[in-house]
């Protein structure tokens, strides 16, 4: 493999045995990608999240991650158009924490931090139904990520299922997403 996104649970923060955890195993991938040439990027995953502390969650800890622990410092952090990656997963799932507006609070200060923002979406983002939340409002979020990464897994059982699941999701989704000016990861 060419690198690892670090999934790092954000529910799980606020305990300190939890956070030193997550902050040890972030210098092990970071030791790792430096001594054997690979790269890696943070991943949060909100499930599970408090959604009165979302926010402050997601930003306090990648300040942490930047001042403190110097992650983005390493040569080996991936970047994309010159800037450091984070990704969030879960913003729009409908079993998910946050509204549009955390969303867009989360996103819009990655950006005015210099970062490349990711958005591990629901598989329905582009029609805002299924495991989307239907507001209006969440595709204004979706349009506002510099990468869309819809969730694939489980959607499709089979051959005939992963080409349906290509016709009518992902060469739909890449179209929207190239017209926009977006970059698509379609989760495999």
């Amino acid at each position: 493999i060419d690198g690892v996104f670090l999934q790092r649970f954000t529910s799980e923060l606020a305990m300190p045995a939890f956070a030193a955890w997550r902050n040890q195993v972030a210098s092990n991938v970071w030791a790792g990608a430096e001594a054997h040439g690979r790269v890696f990027a943070i991943m949060y995953d909100i499930s599970g999240q408090s959604e009165s502390t979302l926010v402050s969650t997601l930003t306090n800890d990648w300040a942490f991650l930047v001042n403190t622990m110097k992650l983005t410092a390493s040569p080996r952090y991936q970047r994309h158009r010159g800037k450091p990656v984070v990704a969030i997963w879960g913003f729009g799932f409908t079993d998910r924490p946050g509204t549009p507006q955390d969303a867009l609070a989360v996103i819009h200060h990655f950006k005015s931090a210099g970062c490349t923002v990711l958005g591990g979406v629901p598989t329905y983002w582009r029609t805002l139904d299924r495991d989307s939340k239907t507001d209006p409002a969440w595709a204004t979020v979706y349009r506002a990520f510099d990468i869309i990464s819809p969730w694939a897994v489980g959607r499709f059982q089979d051959n005939a299922g992963a080409d349906s699941f290509k016709v009518n999701l992902i060469i739909p989704d890449l179209t929207l997403a190239r017209s926009l000016g977006l970059d698509y990861m379609p989760v495999i």
